[in-house]
């Protein structure tokens, strides 16, 4: 193999498919991404078995081939070179492959090809586009929901639930469920479980606003996301997600509109010292009280509108701040069931972003 290509647009597509690189891993060809090179452009491959990533990038490709080598190695030192030219050739005798650009280069010993497990293959299922801003949006904040590792698979998922206009993300870890859809143009049905570790990992691939987007394809054990010269794979988990609709409240005893900049600065300064804070909403008035023994108190009052019950409920400020960090807008309306029971935040535009968290069960 013999090419020559770009360092920006190489070291773009190793950094890319690093992500897919397995960590830990007793198969030593998990560790590297596969190079092959043909008909002028240049595959990057990688896979961990779980997910699969591919990217393509323009090339002079003098000589066809494929390699395998150390993905971070190779990745690093690219991303090191200056912008410019690169040589990238094989020593089929040597067994190992040479990068060069005008003032430095890296030999590097590869792998066999053979061994690389072969990807996914993208066929029939359900499809639609998204946009990528939107999707790294809808998963940023379904995201914290979940529980990274954990032996119930659908808490380490998110839901995807596709119908033919609309696309909903849920994900949940008991205490809380968070909820986001928007409108799609879908040929069909489907409802999978897609892992955290895909999600995160797609967030730091899809990067760029293409006008393009990003084409979503669910097959029967894989989903395919493909865009800008990179496919991205990852298998689906087989288990069953709870029916999320009961646990959304549609009749409440209270609301309370805030603002969401001023209410996320309160819980953190009360976070400083508790891991609860007491809400107590009076007068069109939502008062703010940190208490702990070792660590101190902190209380505050912020204006409010409010309608319904007057109320005293208990929260994490975590929880609550991990939706008004991504809600996005100016106010957020809190709905109450009850002092101990679940609660339901949106922002005040609309009900496509929904987040329903349980209060601390305490007896005033």
């Amino acid at each position: 193999m013999r090419l020559t290509c770009q360092q920006d647009e190489f070291s773009r597509a190793l950094q890319v498919v690093a992500r897919g690189i397995a960590q830990r891993s007793t198969l030593p060809i998990l560790s590297g991404i596969l190079l092959f090179a043909e008909f002028g452009k240049l595959w990057a491959r990688s896979t961990d078995l779980e997910i699969s990533i591919e990217c393509v990038l323009p090339a002079e490709v003098n000589t066809p081939g494929s390699v395998v080598v150390s993905g971070k190695t190779l990745m690093e030192f690219v991303r090191r070179l200056p912008p410019g030219q690169l040589e990238v050739s094989q020593d089929e005798v040597a067994k190992n492959i040479r990068v060069d650009s005008a003032k430095a280069n890296i030999q590097l010993p590869v792998m066999p090809t053979e061994e690389f497990p072969s990807l996914p293959a993208p066929s029939d299922g359900i499809e639609f586009r998204i946009t990528n801003a939107k999707l790294r949006e809808m998963i940023r904040q379904t995201i914290y929901a979940t529980i990274a590792e954990d032996s119930r698979p659908f808490l380490s998922s998110l839901l995807w639930e596709v119908e033919r206009n609309r696309l909903s993300l849920v994900a949940t870890d008991i205490n809380r469920l968070s909820l986001r859809q928007t409108e799609i143009d879908a040929n069909g049905s489907a409802k999978v479980l897609i892992p955290v570790r895909a999600m995160r990992e797609i967030t730091g691939v899809f990067t760029g606003d293409s006008e393009d987007g990003v084409v979503v394809l669910i097959g029967s054990k894989q989903v395919f996301f493909s865009g800008s010269g990179v496919t991205f794979a990852s298998r689906l988990v087989e288990a069953e997600f709870p029916q999320y609709e009961q646990v959304i409240p549609k009749s409440f005893i209270g609301e309370m509109v805030i603002g969401r900049e001023a209410l996320a600065a309160g819980l953190e300064r009360t976070s400083l010292v508790t891991d609860t804070v007491k809400f107590t909403i009076s007068g069109g008035m939502l008062y703010l009280r940190g208490d702990d023994a070792a660590a101190g108190q902190t209380f505050e009052e912020i204006g409010i509108m409010a309608t319904g019950e007057e109320m005293q409920i208990v929260f994490s400020p975590h929880y609550l701040l991990d939706f008004l960090k991504t809600a996005g807008s100016e106010r957020v309306r809190f709905s109450f069931t009850g002092p101990t029971d679940r609660v339901l935040i949106r922002p005040i535009d609309g009900d496509d972003y929904q987040y329903i968290v349980m209060p601390y069960q305490v007896n005033f």
